[in-house]
């Protein structure tokens, strides 16, 4: 293992260099999947071992993403008809935010946290924890889940959650490449700020960091592509400040809402988070060979989930179909069903990694085909980004790259929310023609 880890963090090192920056899906995966087979061969804090077979399928899969993202680049750099497309800006179309769209659906999405907001604010105020905030709200049957009704659930369902998670690499493409909108900068704070406090949850902020950088990265790209000079030294300083600003604040205010979810166990917690994923894999992999394989509906289940879900609650059907429930129902369980998985009795639910939904789909030959077509899809939408005068194709790539560093939890695309925020994107933005012009792509400082 630790040969492999080494050759993992290796080849990170290579594609740092190849690709002129560290943050790039090859480096960030590898070193993230180095970390993780490192943490969990350590077994710290009673964490249980893990077989050498799952150990062996999931290094398969790790190989075979990597193997897909250098084949979508070669298959970009053999395909003269991509090249020209790409290169020729007045043979493609740019794309610009719709700004109004946004407005509207920031404020629908405060007046609908704003209830709840009002609830947890009470338990917070009380002494209770965001980490209390986190299970009620994860809790069926907790208060701030059965006073809701249907219809707010379905709107928190279909267009909260999955707009707030697009609105962070939009805000963040419209700081480097758009307006630089401040209402929409401010409003999309307020909304941070609201979704941990009515969940507890950390995620939009960390996706708020996390977009902000990544698009910081793909800027620089862009203008050493077309041979040009980053910054006037006043506005890269300028840049650098307002970027560093806003990752300061961040990492403080998850510092503090880790501190109030975890306590003392803060240590244990973070190094469980990147430890325990081989584990959980071997336990939910058992549990999904009783079950029918899924032949991709295990890793399109957000996807299917959302229609499934509308044609149910629209009465159109009446039942789901049984063979997709099954398979919906056991992802369900990995949220929901907390396995033991230390000898100190630790418990935990998800971290199950994207490997799995493969798995259930396919079992090794699932692995393979999906981490193959996983990394094709992650490498075309960088160069997409890279190569297009297009908003929208930058934000595109953000948001997958965003479900590339989170795939060690699960597959972002079995999960209604990432899926149908994947939707989203092509309504959020305009198309706009561009002609006449000498440039490869328009850049605002």
């Amino acid at each position: 293992m630790q040969i492999c880890v080494l050759i993992l963090i290796g080849i990170s090192v290579f594609a740092w260099v190849t690709e002129k920056t560290i943050i790039n899906p090859v480096t960030l995966f590898l070193l993230l999947w180095s970390l993780i087979f490192a943490l969990s061969k350590k077994q710290l804090f009673g964490l249980t071992s893990v077989d050498y077979n799952t150990y062996l399928i999931l290094m398969i899969g790790v190989a075979f993403v990597l193997a897909g993202y250098y084949l979508g680049k070669f298959f970009w750099n053999g395909n003269q008809y991509l090249q020209r497309v790409a290169t020729l800006r007045k043979e493609f179309s740019a794309h610009d935010i719709k700004y109004t769209s946004v407005f509207i659906l920031c404020i629908l999405v405060i007046l609908i946290s704003l209830p709840t907001v009002m609830t947890t604010m009470q338990y917070l105020l009380s002494g209770n924890s965001l980490g209390f905030v986190r299970q009620l709200a994860q809790a069926s049957d907790s208060s701030l889940n059965t006073s809701q009704s249907g219809a707010i659930v379905a709107l928190k369902n279909l267009v909260v959650s999955p707009f707030i998670m697009i609105l962070q690499p939009i805000v963040a493409v419209d700081f480097y490449f758009g307006n630089r909108n401040r209402n929409l900068f401010i409003l999309d704070i307020v909304i941070v700020g609201l979704r941990v406090l009515s969940d507890g949850s950390r995620s939009s902020l960390l996706y708020l960091i996390f977009s902000f950088v990544a698009a910081f990265v793909v800027k620089r790209l862009k203008y050493k592509r077309m041979g040009k000079q980053i910054h006037r030294a006043g506005k890269r300083k300028r840049n650098f400040i307002i970027v560093a600003f806003v990752v300061t604040i961040g990492l403080v205010f998850l510092a503090w809402t880790t501190l109030s979810r975890s306590g003392e166990n803060v240590l244990k917690d973070i190094y469980l988070y990147f430890a325990m994923e081989p584990l959980m894999f071997q336990q939910w992999k058992t549990i999904a060979q009783g079950v029918h394989l899924g032949y991709g509906e295990a890793s399109t289940n957000g996807f299917s989930f959302a229609v499934l879900y509308v044609l149910k609650n629209l009465k159109i059907i009446s039942e789901y179909p049984l063979n997709w429930l099954d398979i919906n129902t056991m992802i369900g369980n990995t949220q929901s069903q907390w396995l033991v998985i230390s000898s100190q009795g630790t418990r935990a639910n998800a971290y199950v990694s994207l490997f799995w939904y493969f798995y259930v789909d396919g079992r090794l030959w699932g692995v393979i085909i999906g981490s193959l077509i996983y990394g094709i899809t992650v490498s075309m939408s960088l160069l997409q980004a890279i190569y297009k005068n297009s908003l929208r194709s930058i934000c595109m790539y953000i948001f997958l790259l965003q479900g590339l560093i989170m795939s060690f939890v699960r597959f972002q695309f079995a999960d209604m929310t990432y899926a149908v925020a994947f939707v989203m994107i092509w309504f959020l933005f305009q198309q706009q023609e561009t002609q006449n012009s000498d440039e490869l792509g328009d850049i605002k400082e």
